[in-house]
């Protein structure tokens, strides 16, 4: 069940649908033989441990996929409980400055950086914004669900996918391309941009749906959450590849936005290159391919 305010839900649902399509979708390739891309793929990203991340990707299908803005009572819910806005959270008096939320009686430890980013977009130097922000909530009464997983989507990212004209796959399948192909924009993009965003062709296609996949993996429907890695060093295609964990969650929305690349003809490289499909496979049987004009997603 993902409530969400009427604003959003255009954005929302779409972008959800999509986000548990690439998670069957890279839990199948793990699963099944995997081609040759697939693999090279898995290696980069997750070392020797690919069973590992097709059991968390798989696990992604655990959660309730229905859509819903009519929530009362959370005492019950095992689920997954989107929030537009952090209007909620109370300020507390405990040490840590935990954020007090009255809907689950939990706290949420956020610093004050973080909460005023989220809430406002405004970047601090040598900060990262969060996009949005995953908690999960251990329930001590054995009656009920084990645990709540609460996902808060940042006001001013909300505002820029609802503005931007290609937020997920579908919106860029169904608008008019500025370029003809993908690596073409890929290509001047990264040009323009590269120095000083220093980011991937894997980096400027991760759209909305990669980030929601990214925050569901959080989830402890998933899998129990591991930091063996450094914040810091757990975004971005280069961090994912250096960090070669299956339990992180960028490395797992990159992984199944890869394996939907190459479903469509196209090959990964390990620097994050996208590139076109090789002369034998425009000569087979026609697939329906990804054409991506995005934007930069702020971080």
């Amino acid at each position: 069940m993902l409530p969400a305010m009427a604003n959003y839900v255009d954005k929302l649902q779409p972008a959800f649908t999509e986000a548990f399509s690439l998670a069957a979708r890279g839990a199948a390739d793990l699963a099944g033989h995997m081609s040759p891309d697939v693999e090279n793929l898995a290696g980069w990203l997750f070392g020797t441990n690919e069973a590992e991340a097709q059991r968390r990707l798989g696990n992604v299908q655990r959660i309730p996929a229905t859509f819903s803005t009519n929530i009362r009572d959370l005492s019950n819910l095992n689920d997954v409980v989107v929030y537009c806005n952090m209007d909620r959270y109370q300020t507390s008096n405990r040490p840590d400055g935990a954020l007090y939320d009255p809907n689950t009686g939990s706290y949420l430890k956020l610093s004050e950086v973080d909460s005023m980013m989220c809430k406002t977009g405004q970047a601090i130097a040598g900060q990262r914004r969060p996009k949005a922000i995953t908690a999960n909530y251990p329930r001590w009464d054995t009656r009920k669900p084990p645990v709540l997983t609460t996902m808060d989507i940042c006001n001013w990212y909300l505002e820029f996918v609802k503005s931007s004209q290609w937020a997920t796959e579908s919106d860029v399948e169904s608008g008019s391309p500025t370029f003809p192909s993908l690596w073409g924009f890929l290509e001047s993009l990264a040009t323009t941009h590269q120095e000083t965003f220093g980011r991937t062709r894997m980096d400027i296609s991760a759209l909305f749906e990669h980030t929601l996949l990214h925050e569901l993996t959080h989830s402890d429907k998933v899998g129990t959450p591991q930091y063996e890695i450094p914040e810091a060093e757990s975004y971005g295609w280069d961090k994912c590849v250096e960090a070669k964990s299956a339990t992180n969650s960028d490395s797992l929305a990159f992984f199944a936005l890869g394996c939907q690349f190459i479903n469509q003809g196209y090959t990964i490289g390990s620097f994050g290159n996208i590139d076109s499909p090789s002369p034998s496979r425009e000569n087979s049987p026609p697939r329906r391919r990804r054409t991506i004009v995005s934007r930069l997603w702020a971080s």
